[in-house]
């Protein structure tokens, strides 16, 4: 377990994302954070079983239907970012 590459990278790779998620709940309001938080945990995923677990990506037509999971996701991420119910603003005095 100490001689593979993969323990020492999780030793430095968990201490610094948990200071990066503090640093950018530290930066102002959850609702400017957690966008980012939320389209990275999975690329961060991916990158892991990628790269440390030896995980393989499916081709060909999979790949367009990823990239709309993709979409879908960063897109809906996007619109509840930008959700009046996650302001201060009172939602009922909102101009029509």
């Amino acid at each position: 377990m100490f001689q593979a590459w993969q323990t020492y990278a999780m030793l430095v790779a968990g201490p610094a994302g948990f200071f990066l998620l503090q640093t950018a709940l530290g930066a102002g309001r959850l609702v400017a954070a957690q966008p980012g938080l939320v389209l990275a945990n999975p690329l961060v995923a991916l990158g892991w079983g990628l790269l440390v677990f030896g995980e393989h990506v499916r081709g060909g037509p999979w790949i367009a239907l990823e990239l709309v999971a993709a979409g879908a996701l960063a897109g809906c991420t996007v619109l509840l970012a930008g959700s009046p119910l996650l302001r201060d603003e009172d939602p009922a005095r909102q101009p029509a």
